[in-house]
């Protein structure tokens, strides 16, 4: 979903379900227009549309700036992450026929 003023997006939100299960991610709102509001109402409207989905789990990894809005919303910590970052650029490999896009044909 995105949230915009005018002409300008200034917040987007994306849920991804599996199953039973949901998480969501990219819950971003532009710098200028924080602690307005639009960060809780991405949040809201996701999980009003994942629990008319009947989902039973709902997870996210919150940044320092997004954790006080989810915790509003109930979120509670059930773990913490590890972020790795590359040192290295990854080596370059070889091209091949079993690996293409993703699509709704299997056989493509």
């Amino acid at each position: 979903m995105k949230v915009t003023d005018g002409n300008q997006v200034v917040g987007t939100g994306v849920s991804v379900l599996f199953t039973n299960t949901a998480w969501l991610a990219h819950i971003i709102v532009d710098p200028g227009c924080r602690n307005r509001g639009i960060g809780g109402a991405i949040v809201d409207h996701l999980l009003n549309d994942l629990d008319s989905r009947s989902v039973d789990t709902v997870l996210l990894i919150a940044t320092k700036i997004g954790e006080p809005v989810y915790r509003k919303k109930g979120f509670l910590d059930v773990c913490e992450y590890v972020f790795m970052q590359r040192q290295e650029p990854l080596a370059e490999l070889p091209v091949t026929d079993c690996i293409r896009p993703y699509g709704p044909d299997l056989n493509s």
